[in-house]
């Protein structure tokens, strides 16, 4: 089995058993390194979330965050749409004329029920994910490092660097 097949059944693992082992949500910058990575895989498409996303009622297949929020989840345009920053410290600040997110679980209405920071509805590109528990707490673990200098780097681990070619 190759080392991405290996990360990926890693990663799986983690999700399907509830990450029994990580720490808990309200742990900051404290989040399991395994918690982080899961995030990461959701947050990528590497990973399938459990249940597809929908947008306006219509499931949408195969859809993850870094399609409109790219790699890094800063602001950014997206077919001529603004697609705004989520970045844990963006989203955590006032922006555009609306207050700040106030916590987690804010953050998981706007990612599950398109409610943004005020209660309003988000612009319809951005589709409701029904996302279990342990999805919800790896996808805000990542979404607390991605775009710092704490975001995991693809094929570097404390254990091993990979590194790879194309010819």
């Amino acid at each position: 089995m190759n080392g991405f097949c290996q990360r990926l059944c890693a990663v799986a693992g983690l999700l399907l058993s509830g990450f029994a082992h990580a720490a808990p949500v309200g742990a900051g910058n404290g989040d399991s390194e395994a918690l982080v990575l899961a995030g990461r895989a959701l947050y990528r498409g590497e990973l399938p979330f459990s249940a597809p996303s929908r947008l306006q009622g219509v499931a949408l297949p195969a859809t993850h965050c870094s399609q409109c929020h790219g790699p890094r989840g800063g602001a950014r345009q997206e077919a001529g749409v603004r697609v705004p920053a989520i970045q844990w410290q963006p989203l955590m600040q006032a922006s555009d004329g609306l207050p700040a997110y106030r916590s987690s679980t804010q953050v998981l209405q706007a990612i599950g029920r398109g409610q943004g920071r005020q209660g309003q509805a988000l612009a319809a590109p951005m589709p409701q994910f029904a996302l279990t528990t342990a999805e919800q707490q790896a996808l805000l673990a990542y979404l607390r490092v991605v775009g710092t200098d704490a975001q995991p780097i693809a094929g570097v681990t404390a254990e091993r660097v990979v590194v790879a070619s194309v010819l």
